[in-house]
């Protein structure tokens, strides 16, 4: 079994498209971290409003806790503060949420703009490679096997066009049929070859 091929030109190109496949998808990674944070800058307002309400939550609760230690009237003096604090606890409740919503948005849509594009070029070239690598598999057997050069120069008479075949042979058939060994290896290195692995 062989990741690459022999051949200087097939193996060339296979090495291209192995450089090309991990540098896009290192592309794409970084372009979706700044996808990511491009979405989540969005939010800063947000984020700025929750701390802010947060802060002035917690003022008007210490108001209205220091309003509630005068005498008599506290607890009539604690109620607006209350009441003022709830709702800019609500505010700031909100904001966060909003933040929330923000960051759940971005890391969605920072995945995809990184798993889309890889995704597409992976189904085109992984399944190429592969099918290098088993038939490369399938050869390589073919050729470790006793029958190998015959049954790899009778695949080369299937599969390799005429002209290839005239070149090793003026009758490559004839000679495969009366066994001769040298045609046959001429053959089964035509194969072998052809498969980038030659």
């Amino acid at each position: 079994m062989s990741f690459y091929a022999r051949r200087p030109g097939r193996l060339a190109s296979q090495l291209v498209g192995d450089v090309f496949v991990a540098v896009w998808a290192i592309g794409w990674w970084f372009g979706s971290r700044f996808v990511d944070g491009t979405i989540r800058a969005i939010a800063e307002p947000a984020r700025q409003t929750q701390r802010i309400t947060s802060d002035m939550a917690r003022q008007t609760t210490e108001a209205a806790t220091q309003a509630a230690g005068v005498p008599v009237v506290g607890a009539q003096l604690r109620q607006p503060f209350d009441g003022i604090a709830g709702r800019i606890g609500d505010l700031s409740a909100s904001a966060s949420d909003q933040v929330a919503q923000v960051e759940r948005v971005a890391t969605v849509l920072g995945w995809l703009a990184f798993l889309v594009p890889v995704l597409l070029v992976a189904l085109w070239w992984v399944p190429r490679r592969l099918a290098f690598v088993a038939r490369s598999r399938e050869l390589a057997q073919l050729a470790a096997s006793p029958e190998g050069n015959e049954l790899l120069a009778l695949r080369a008479l299937a599969n390799q066009p005429l002209g290839s075949l005239r070149q090793v042979a003026s009758d490559p058939v004839a000679a495969w049929r009366t066994g001769d060994a040298a045609v046959m290896t001429r053959l089964a290195d035509l194969e072998l070859a052809s498969a980038g692995l030659g």
